[in-house]
């Protein structure tokens, strides 16, 4: 019977990037949230309720920007601690982190061509009365 070695001097390397990716969903949650407090509270009269302004709400969008970066900074990351790895990893699993890559970015990319299009063509309006989000062109 084939009796397993244990493992004589092992350290496990955690630094703080280890240690911020087993969190990366909580901090991303908790950036975001400070993203949109801070446009709410710079902008109207600090109450709640002007998230509901047109500008407000536009600015409050810009949420969205800001989470498809933080995504491409997880992945990045996440590619950057497994880097030591690669030569032990199938090839799907090298393609895997490959194609999150590639989708983070171009996320990011059509994120900000939206962004960049939207101020260009239109504007985002809160319609109160009917409790929906209106685009209009002009």
């Amino acid at each position: 019977m084939h009796r397993r070695a244990a493992k004589v001097n092992f350290v496990e390397i955690r630094s703080y990037w280890h240690v911020f990716r087993s969190f990366d969903r909580m901090w991303s949650f908790f950036i975001l949230c400070l993203h949109a407090m801070i446009i709410v509270a710079w902008n109207g009269d600090g109450n709640l309720t002007s998230i509901f302004e047109s500008d407000v709400f536009k600015k409050v969008l810009s949420v969205f920007i800001t989470a498809s970066i933080l995504k491409l900074g997880q992945v990045v990351l996440d590619v950057v601690l497994n880097w030591k790895a690669r030569q032990c990893m199938p090839f799907y699993v090298k393609l895997r982190y490959l194609l999150k890559v590639v989708s983070a970015a171009a996320w990011v990319r059509e994120k900000k061509h939206n962004d960049q299009r939207q101020k260009g063509s239109g504007e985002v309006a809160w319609d109160g009365s009917s409790g929906g989000v209106k685009v209009s062109s002009f």
